[in-house]
């Protein structure tokens, strides 16, 4: 599969502000509201495929993600569904993603540099890596209809404490991720 998607018109996180740090200290000295490009081109390529072997049926599949704001992501994804009995399965699964920063990311930025036309510490935006495991345990109640309880853990981990931080901010954490249970 793959996909195409434009996107034009205002794109900024009117609430998202940046700080303007000083450049010896890492001490905040002003925040600026962020500001992200006025449009966005994105373009993905999706394989997917179930391989059904020994009565166990696979699931796996791969993403590759470009997009005009300097984004790369791949994602890789599998599970495996395990009959238990003729009504009984489970099936264990695992994610793994990777995205790189767009070009307009910045943690913080430096008072008496030149500011950027361009710029947004959304974390979101930034590079990061995220997996996620689960176990999916469902049974047949009749015909084709199912019942199942899913549990997921996802946890994020990125640059927390990068090579060029400043001050202060070389002790701080920068990247915080997520956990989700």
């Amino acid at each position: 599969n793959y996909s195409l998607g434009d996107t034009s018109g205002y794109q900024t996180d009117p609430y998202r502000i940046i700080s303007v740090v000083d450049p010896s200290s890492g001490a905040p000295l002003r925040y600026l509201y962020e500001s992200r490009p006025k449009s966005r081109i994105r373009q993905s390529i999706y394989i997917g495929n179930k391989i059904a072997l020994w009565g166990t049926v696979a699931d796996i599949s791969a993403r590759l993600y470009h997009d005009s704001w300097g984004i790369n992501a791949q994602t890789l994804e599998v599970a495996e569904r395990v009959p238990i009995t003729s009504w009984l399965y489970v099936e264990p699964h695992a994610r793994y993603y990777h995205q790189t920063a767009a070009t307009f990311f910045h943690d913080y930025l430096v008072d008496g540099q030149a500011l950027p036309q361009l710029a947004s510490s959304d974390s979101r935006l930034g590079q990061f890596d995220a997996t996620t495991i689960g176990l999916k345990i469902g049974m047949r109640v009749h015909g084709n209809d199912e019942l199942y309880l899913r549990a997921d853990s996802y946890q994020q981990t990125g640059n927390s404490h990068p090579a060029n931080a400043i001050g202060a901010l070389k002790a701080e954490n920068l990247f915080t991720g997520i956990k989700a249970t």
